[in-house]
């Protein structure tokens, strides 16, 4: 049995060893590969962590109802595409989340 895709919508807080002004806070899209919506949660968190990110707080998400043929986002595809390969993938967005949003 092959794992499913699961796709989540998060915020986390920048580290200071990344790209990202640290302490500032960003939307995320995490794709994930695991037997369950459980597992998948938790081994999101874990990427989001072991990626450097802080705080991480999953706002919403679930399995993948498309198939990789079936994502005409080039960035998505690739995550998905990413995380098949490797069992994750983060795509971040660039803009700061305002404190007072």
């Amino acid at each position: 049995m092959t794992d499913d895709i699961y796709i989540f919508l998060a915020e986390a807080v920048a580290g200071s060893s990344g790209s990202y002004r640290p302490g500032a806070r960003h939307a995320l899209i995490l794709y994930v590969t695991a037997a369950s919506t459980e597992t998948a949660h938790e081994k999101a968190v874990d990427e989001t962590t072991r990626a450097g990110w802080q705080h991480a707080r999953i706002i919403r998400g679930g399995a993948v109802v498309r198939t990789l043929d079936e994502e005409r986002h080039p960035v998505m595809q690739e995550a998905m595409e990413g995380a098949r390969r490797t069992g994750a993938a983060m795509v971040v967005y660039t803009e700061e989340i305002r404190h007072d949003a």
